[in-house]
């Protein structure tokens, strides 16, 4: 980092957060800015913000080796959902004008200037967009995925085997076929 210029990483945006914001949607507006200002240095990152009303899942990446910028998008999980993190990105459509939904507002022209989307693929795939699908490897991090959803959630029977990083076999979180106890989780 340079002085100005990307100095900030996820765990340093989270307690920057955590001192200053009483609410998950706060903390997400407070990174944001903060990257936005100060840069953000690091690999792709995925931070989980909750307060006692609602749960996100914040992702976040640098674009220029040399710049001093990030781009990031956040999604809320369903009150009733049960969201899994395991090394890799997991939100896939940003669906604009959504409560549910929060991102860079230079996500879009980064992603368009890169040549990582076209407008004509709309709507934009987070994951799809600026990673490399799980390591290029479906089971680096999917295979835990796979594992949590299909114990929280038998009854969606999902495929233990899928062709790529890049699968949408999983959905972002599930609902509970019954509640959840700390033994479970």
């Amino acid at each position: 980092p340079k002085p100005g210029k990307r100095i900030f990483y996820s765990s340093e945006l989270s307690r920057v957060a955590l001192e200053r914001c009483k609410s998950a949607r706060d903390a997400i507006k407070l990174i944001g800015q903060l990257i936005k200002k100060h840069g953000y240095y690091g690999t792709g990152e995925t931070l989980l913000i909750g307060d006692p009303e609602e749960a996100w899942v914040m992702e976040m990446c640098g674009y220029k080796e040399k710049g001093g910028d990030g781009i990031w998008v956040a999604q809320r999980v369903p009150d009733d959902g049960f969201f899994v993190a395991a090394n890799e990105f997991r939100i896939r459509e940003v669906k604009k004008n959504s409560p549910d939904m929060m991102y860079s507002e230079n996500l879009f022209k980064v992603c368009k200037k890169k040549g990582w989307w076209k407008p004509s693929d709309s709507p934009l795939d987070w994951l799809k967009a600026v990673s490399w699908g799980e390591y290029s490897h479906p089971y680096y991090s999917l295979r835990r995925v796979w594992r949590a959803l299909s114990r929280a959630k038998p009854s969606l029977s999902l495929p233990a085997w899928v062709e790529n990083g890049y699968t949408k076999a999983y959905p972002f979180s599930v609902t509970p076929d019954k509640k959840l106890s700390v033994a479970d989780v």
